[in-house]
């Protein structure tokens, strides 16, 4: 084993990159191939090893595929392995999957709910957009199926997270999607993204009215937030977040840090978007060597490289997804200019909701965390001038009463 590396405790395995629907932005290769029970047990034992974990005692593995549903037999025997190595190494380890939804039902919905499973929900939202792009191998609408147990699913996890895919002609129907999966499907959080791989720019047209559509999301937030709710909509909430650390991200996720992909046959990558790619290959989970050189070009990613990075605004972007920008352009430094469109309108959006609400007690205690350096040097300090102030008080009254006795002895 050799990690010249940070720790890694967040991981992705593709258990299959076959799939019973056939999404027509999907970024997946549809085929038969399929990890089994050995790449399974062998990247356990890679995860759980000093080498590699390191010292963080929290590790995550993602269930990716494909439909990782559709091998619910093997992802049932490596998570009940994986808890297992757990006990036996003082290590927590806890699991995700990235679901369609269609085969979450019954046997598997319940295991999914009994061992405290996470999820992400795909769901684009209105039964006519979903099943427009959604659509199983026969080419029919998966929407039907994949809300058949919904109402079960979130009654026991009301946090599992919507993500919903939009393409340029549902960008007119954003918000009524948006609002039906809160309103309608009883979703409380959501992650709407635009399908950015397949298609070529978005015109001025399409960022008009992505504009439109994000101020009414805005609205929509603010109402919410009136309510007492706490925001639903995910960009919205990690541009909040980073006006409050204020600080612009480098890099817009963890690929090549503390988080690495494993393929079906135990190939290591910089994320589960970078297994379709040979040249990407860091390692593999048998020899456990990890190709440093080649995980820095993503774990040292930094935006600011590119000077319109620099003097961009935006701080949750961080030079967006580096996996789009290489099916794009071959190249993980350059990005799209429709991207850098949707990334401004959404944090424009934030900024809006945070003025709005910025002095909601309420509301921003879905925030504290971030706030915690400042919070926490603001609650010691007036705790501090509180109890010198008791002190203080205790000291004179104890003098009032030594003078009144010295006083009455006279």
């Amino acid at each position: 084993m050799k990690n010249n590396g940070i720790g890694i405790s967040t991981f992705t395995w593709i258990i299959t990159e076959d799939c019973n629907c056939r999404c027509k932005y999907c970024f997946v290769d549809k085929n038969p191939k399929k990890s089994n029970i050995k790449v399974g047990k062998a990247m356990i034992d890679w995860m759980f090893d000093p080498e590699i974990s390191k010292d963080d005692k929290d590790l995550q593995l993602t269930f990716f595929g494909g439909e990782p549903l559709t091998e619910f037999d093997l992802l049932k025997e490596i998570a009940i392995y994986g808890r297992e190595k757990s006990k036996k190494t003082g290590k927590n380890i806890s699991y995700s999957i990235t679901t369609n939804g269609t085969l979450l039902s019954g046997e598997r919905l319940d295991w999914i709910l009994n061992n405290d499973i996470g999820i992400l929900f795909s769901i684009d939202g209105k039964k006519e957009f979903h099943d427009k792009y959604r659509v199983f191998a026969d080419g029919k609408g998966s929407y039907d199926r994949a809300v058949e147990d919904l109402d079960k699913l979130l009654q026991a996890k009301p946090q599992v997270v919507a993500r919903m895919t939009y393409a340029p002609d549902t960008i007119p129907y954003l918000f009524e999607n948006y609002k039906f999966l809160l309103e309608d499907l009883h979703f409380q959080s959501c992650a709407p993204t635009f399908a950015t791989d397949p298609y070529t720019e978005l015109n001025e047209d399409e960022i008009k009215e992505l504009d439109k559509q994000f101020k009414l999301i805005g609205d929509y937030e603010i109402n919410r937030a009136k309510q007492g709710k706490k925001i639903a909509f995910n960009y919205i909430y990690k541009g909040i977040r980073q006006i409050l650390v204020n600080k612009k991200l480098p890099s817009p996720c963890g690929a090549g840090k503390k988080y690495l992909a494993i393929g079906t046959e135990g190939g290591i990558f910089p994320c589960h978007r970078f297994t379709s790619w040979p040249e990407w290959e860091l390692g593999n989970i048998y020899s456990g060597y990890i190709n440093q050189e080649l995980r820095d070009k993503c774990g040292k990613f930094n935006c600011e490289i590119n000077e319109d990075c620099k003097k961009c605004q935006v701080l949750f972007c961080g030079g967006q997804c580096l996996a789009s920008n290489y099916v794009n352009y071959k190249d993980i430094t350059k990005h799209s200019q429709s991207n850098c469109a949707v990334a401004s309108l959404q944090f424009q959006v934030a900024k809006r909701v945070y003025e709005e609400m910025k002095n909601d007690e309420q509301f921003m205690g879905q925030f504290r965390k971030f706030q915690k350096k400042d919070f926490k040097k603001s609650e010691i300090t007036l705790g501090e001038i509180k109890k010198m102030l008791e002190e203080q008080n205790i000291i004179l009254k104890n003098i009032a009463k030594v003078i009144l006795d010295l006083a009455e002895d006279k």
